[in-house]
């Protein structure tokens, strides 16, 4: 029974392999290869290459990006100078309060 059924497969897939090939449209050709270029490219181990006149603009743009920042730290100064000062004027307004509530707790004593 085994043999039978594999020999019957064998001869129905070769059968079908035949009329796909007979009757199945024909391959169309493999296209040539394209040509080899001339000129050899770098390999691509990082970016590629720009032109000379953009990395001038590219440039010009970071180091005014530069400036501008370099600006902003006189800025970054004052308002370190300015919580400073609010710092100290907190603690002068914790000193207080607590002289307050010692007072307070003075004048409780007395009373009683």
């Amino acid at each position: 029974g085994m043999l039978a059924m594999s020999y019957k497969t064998i001869l129905w897939n070769s059968l079908m392999m035949i009329f796909k090939h007979l009757l199945g449209p024909k391959r169309a050709m493999t296209p040539p290869d394209s040509p080899k270029s001339l000129v050899q490219h770098m390999p691509h181990m990082a970016r590629e290459p720009f032109p000379a006149e953009y990395t001038q603009e590219k440039l010009d743009q970071i180091l005014d990006y530069l400036r501008r920042v370099g600006s902003s730290g006189k800025r970054v100064e004052a308002l370190e100078k300015r919580l400073d000062e609010v710092g100290l004027e907190l603690r002068e307004v914790r000193k207080l309060l607590s002289e307050l509530v010692a007072r307070s707790a003075d004048a409780r004593v007395l009373r009683h």
